[in-house]
């Protein structure tokens, strides 16, 4: 993985559905934010929605910062992991709980929330695609 790298994981949760490109952003003290880029809407943040604490909470995408819905939940950990597959789980600062798939569902469609983190980890290790689309 390396910093710049498109955040693809969510974009195959949800394929089809007109999902914005995706960047991982290193921030300071270890964290990341993943920031969008609509064609529409322009830039912004996904993030879990009013920075809740709860399990169940969902993830989508706003404004980046104070003026967005996610305003404080927009901050992970990676936490990289082996099994049951190779990857990273995300882990929101604020929380310290992981984002999953319900159910690790593989419908087309089905919304990443803030779930507890599962020692299977079904539905909660991503990978990260580098971004070829500068390549050239």
């Amino acid at each position: 993985m390396r910093d710049g790298a498109s955040f693809s994981a969510f974009v195959e949760a949800v394929r089809g559905l007109g999902i914005p490109a995706r960047t991982l952003l290193a921030r300071t003290g270890g964290t990341y934010r993943i920031t969008t880029d609509h064609p529409t809407f322009g830039p912004g943040c996904m993030g879990v929605l009013e920075a809740r604490t709860a399990p169940g909470a969902f993830v989508f995408d706003d404004h980046c910062g104070d003026q967005g819905a996610n305003a404080g939940g927009e901050d992970y950990r990676l936490e990289r992991v082996s099994a049951p597959a190779r990857g990273f789980r995300l882990r929101p600062v604020h929380s310290g709980l992981c984002l999953g798939i319900p159910d690790a569902s593989t419908d087309e469609g089905t919304a990443v929330h803030q779930l507890p983190c599962a020692p299977a980890g079904g539905g909660q290790v991503f990978q990260f695609d580098p971004d070829t689309s500068a390549a050239g």
